[in-house]
């Protein structure tokens, strides 16, 4: 496109959107009042604003940082184990009521996930007989004894 074909913005115009921009007034809401191209007011942004930032896209954070910091140090601290007794917890403490969901990604935030416990096997009253028989044998044993034990760790030995 040569500049021939190029519109020349009014002063005036100009002069509204570096207002508006100098405002904080996001893009969308300048094009919306000038009724200038999206690109002509960018283009303006670019040139004349470097320093300013845009302003951050996106849904809000319901949770603070502050209160990000709280949820981790409920979950680390109190005997609080799941999203819903940490949301309990803060709701308590803070007011704050947020979801569970949210609990959890604030946790993840902080590199804490969720994880089960492993699954142990019960102590039956036969194995809990023989644990305690084995320690009566050799209650007595002295270091010296133990150390002529080989200890194979299920590993056959000859």
């Amino acid at each position: 496109m040569s500049l021939n074909n190029m519109k020349i913005l009014p002063t005036s115009t100009r002069n509204k959107i570096q207002a508006l921009v100098e405002a904080g007034h996001t893009v969308r809401d300048i094009v919306s009042q000038t009724k200038v191209s999206h690109m002509t007011v960018q283009r303006i942004r670019a040139n004349n604003y470097l320093g300013i930032q845009k302003p951050k896209a996106g849904r809000k954070e319901v949770l603070s940082s502050t209160s990000k910091r709280r949820v981790a140090r409920i979950s680390q601290v109190t005997d609080a184990e799941n999203a819903p007794q940490i949301w309990q917890r803060l709701r308590e403490e803070t007011g704050i009521d947020v979801s569970h969901d949210t609990i959890n990604r604030a946790l993840k935030e902080v590199s804490l996930k969720a994880s089960y416990k492993p699954k142990k096997p019960r102590l039956l009253p036969k194995y809990i007989k023989a644990h305690k028989e084995f320690a009566e044998c050799y209650k007595n044993w002295t270091e010296d004894d133990w150390r002529h034990v080989i200890w194979s760790d299920e590993t056959t030995v000859e």
